[in-house]
């Protein structure tokens, strides 16, 4: 079983790393698809990989979901087998997806923190508006029963 989810038609990179870091190996790189079949379009000598001593690198691009298998040999004796398993979406884009909508919560509980600040702040300045009308209406009120002074 495959330890990841790749999407089909989209490129696999495969990486090997040579034992003792060897750069002079030529290192293959074979492809079986879902039914075991190797896939000879898809089978390639794969490259070293620059500033990284006996790292090889090549890509296949599988067409069908499944789980795919690769086998990597060296001319030092060196192998390697990895199954890829292949569905409809990239796990990998899936994650970038939830990522995304994660950030957009942030956003908008971030966006309503400060709604609920401003509120909160026009919430007392209008208790403190109401302090001073019931005050005035008190001063009001208060001339309202002293008599009209005539000079």
């Amino acid at each position: 079983m495959a330890d990841k989810t790749f999407k089909a038609n989209d490129p696999i990179t495969v990486k090997f790393q040579a034992v003792g870091g060897r750069a002079d190996l030529t290192v293959q790189m074979d492809v079986f698809d879902t039914t075991d079949a190797k896939v000879l379009g898809q089978c390639v000598v794969m490259a070293p990989v620059a500033d990284a001593p006996g790292a090889y690198s090549a890509a296949f691009t599988p067409n069908a979901e499944g789980d795919w298998l690769v086998r990597i040999t060296d001319s030092g004796g060196g192998k390697a087998i990895k199954s890829f398993s292949v569905g409809p979406v990239n796990l990998k884009d899936v994650a970038t997806t939830v990522n995304a909508v994660g950030n957009a919560v942030v956003t908008v509980d971030g966006k309503a923190d400060a709604i609920n600040a401003a509120v909160g702040g026009v919430a007392a300045a209008v208790a403190d508006m109401r302090t001073v009308v019931n005050a005035i209406q008190t001063q009001v009120g208060t001339l309202g029963d002293s008599q009209a002074m005539i000079g």
